[in-house]
């Protein structure tokens, strides 16, 4: 059985030797993330947040930077 991860390598692989490629790897990524990856995140921070303020970190006028791997 192929794997979901193993299709978006070839898929990119070939996307990367085509002209437009990144153009199209873009667009397929913007309407594939705004379908459940931005509710994913926002619940994923909220929980962050409130663990935060469980631990007694005060946010208020706080500037935050997240940035992850993926």
């Amino acid at each position: 059985m192929i794997r979901k991860w193993w299709l978006k390598c070839a898929a990119q692989r070939i996307l990367s030797h085509i002209p437009w490629g990144r153009r199209i790897n873009d667009l397929w990524n913007l309407r594939r993330n705004k379908t459940w990856f931005d509710e994913f995140a926002l619940e994923q921070g909220l929980i962050a947040i409130n663990m935060l303020k469980d631990q007694g970190y005060d946010f208020q006028g706080a500037t935050a930077l997240e940035f992850g791997s993926g």
